[in-house]
């Protein structure tokens, strides 16, 4: 019995990607717009006001937190 080989088609890639040209993107040409409802608008920045109180302070606890380690580190090492 006699084996056939498989044969498989390969696709060769011309250019750059069609989908998206991403040299535009590390040269900073791209451009987003986004439109939204005023009521939106607002919600949206409520909200993101809201984020931006919660991770400033969580920011600060961290901070507390690793001026203690590294206190209590040279306290340690005096000790």
């Amino acid at each position: 019995m006699v084996k056939e080989e498989k044969t498989f088609k390969q696709r060769v890639k011309q250019g750059t990607d069609v989908a998206m040209d991403w040299s535009k993107l590390m040269r900073g040409e791209l451009n987003l717009t986004i439109q939204l409802p005023e009521e939106d608008k607002k919600r949206l920045e409520t909200k993101l006001d809201a984020m931006s109180d919660r991770i400033e302070k969580n920011w600060r606890i961290t901070q507390i937190i690793m001026a203690v380690a590294v206190i209590a580190g040279v306290v340690g090492q005096v000790i």
